[in-house]
């Protein structure tokens, strides 16, 4: 499972608010990043806070289905990552309980043979054919996690909320080349993936679960993206198309400048 980590630059501020929520057309860009990020293969989206911002930053995303990590104090920049990497780790150990716990009682409930709605011998006609799992796993939440076990690769995916211009596209692009990687290189394969346009590094990155808690471990005064150039031989260039994997709007005025492509792209996925 990849679990999807959304990260908000305390240091990008307009009018002593985060950037990421300026708006365009009515939303703000945590909003539109998240309701991409909504929409890809993860099994859960977490959105890092910094502890000075996350009122507004759970107001802005009122209704969505997020879950927040946010940072205790102001101990360094990397604190919100680090707080959203064990909150990622956690969900993932939920998860695979609860899912473990469901296949087992639905598997023994399968098997019952003193059912009332089975015979000896199985499923008795059609209707009985379609087991309490068979009913379980048509629901949606259920459907979306079962997409993102499809992957054979367990791992985070960091997003910036200040790159609202990253697409459904690239994001599956980015996840189909971390899960290659594991496919072909097994256990030589690279624990962190990022996104590459025209030789300048931006977002999404993926980790490994090993990466992830790598990271998770370093001190509170990291800058992260200074400690990822010094880790370049373990990671995976991915050749990206969409410039929006290093655009991101750090003050009104590049808002401005982007807004035309970013209404396009909501009007896009507003379609599909």
């Amino acid at each position: 499972m990849i679990v999807a980590v959304i990260l908000i630059d305390p240091k990008a501020l307009a009018d002593a608010l985060p950037a990421a929520l300026l708006e365009a057309d009515g939303r703000t860009l945590l909003e539109i990043a998240t309701g991409t990020v909504l929409r890809g293969p993860f099994g859960g989206t977490i959105v890092a806070s910094p502890p000075e911002f996350s009122a507004d930053v759970h107001n802005a995303l009122h209704g969505f289905a997020v879950q927040h990590a946010d940072s205790p104090s102001k101990k360094g920049p990397h604190e919100p990552l680090i707080h959203a990497l064990k909150a990622a780790a956690q969900f993932r150990q939920r998860w695979e309980k609860i899912r473990a716990q469901a296949a087992s009682r639905f598997q023994h409930s399968d098997d019952d043979d003193d059912s009332p709605a089975r015979g000896k011998k199985g499923p008795v006609n059609e209707t009985d054919a379609q087991s309490d799992w068979g009913r379980h796993k048509q629901n949606p939440d259920v459907k979306v996690r079962s997409l993102a076990r499809s992957f054979d690769r367990d791992g985070v995916a960091l997003f910036r909320a200040e790159a609202p211009l990253v697409t459904l596209e690239l994001q599956a692009q980015m996840v189909e080349a971390f899960a290659r990687e594991a496919a072909d290189k097994d256990d030589e394969a690279r624990p962190i993936a990022q996104a590459l346009y025209e030789g300048r590094r931006g977002y999404p990155i993926l980790l490994g679960t090993a990466a992830a808690n790598e990271i998770a471990a370093l001190p509170a005064t990291t800058d992260f993206d200074a400690w990822l150039l010094d880790q370049l031989s373990r990671v995976q260039d991915v050749a990206v198309q969409e410039s929006g994997a290093v655009e991101t709007v750090r003050a009104a005025a590049e808002l401005e400048a982007l807004r035309p492509r970013l209404l396009k792209k909501m009007t896009k996925e507003a379609k599909h």
